[in-house]
């Protein structure tokens, strides 16, 4: 049976692994735009995407688009884009209020739950 470059279902153990863009610290100051769809900061050329903001709307008072903030976090670069980069924040400051927008889960990993027994197989006698 030929290979077809596949071992056992997955990618050949030699393939090149796909590095993960390097992260800046930033703080961004400035109003919030909605780009490509998402909470965004402006800073010069550059467009930054602000993830994960959409989830304290309608939680935090007065962040809508337009609103004065603050951002501190981390900046990745996009791919074949220079003038746009996605930021994932760790500290918001609105209207003299800081929140922490660190993940819950951080650092854990969710697991499955363990098997409380095999499937039973149902006969046409049983039914």
């Amino acid at each position: 049976m030929p290979n077809h470059g596949y071992r056992r279902g997955g990618p050949q153990m030699n393939a090149i692994p796909r590095r993960p863009p390097a992260a800046e610290a930033v703080t961004l100051s400035g109003n919030l735009i909605v780009a490509r769809g998402m909470p965004a900061l402006k800073s010069g050329d550059v467009t930054y995407l602000v993830s994960g903001l959409n989830r304290l709307t309608g939680f935090v008072d007065g962040l809508k688009e337009g609103a004065q903030v603050t951002i501190e976090g981390y900046a990745f670069s996009r791919q074949k884009e220079d003038t746009v980069k996605v930021v994932k924040p760790s500290k918001l400051s609105l209207n003299g209020k800081s929140y922490d927008m660190a993940s819950p889960f951080r650092g854990t990993t969710p697991r499955p739950e363990p098997r409380m027994r095999e499937r039973q197989r149902v006969t046409p006698k049983q039914l």
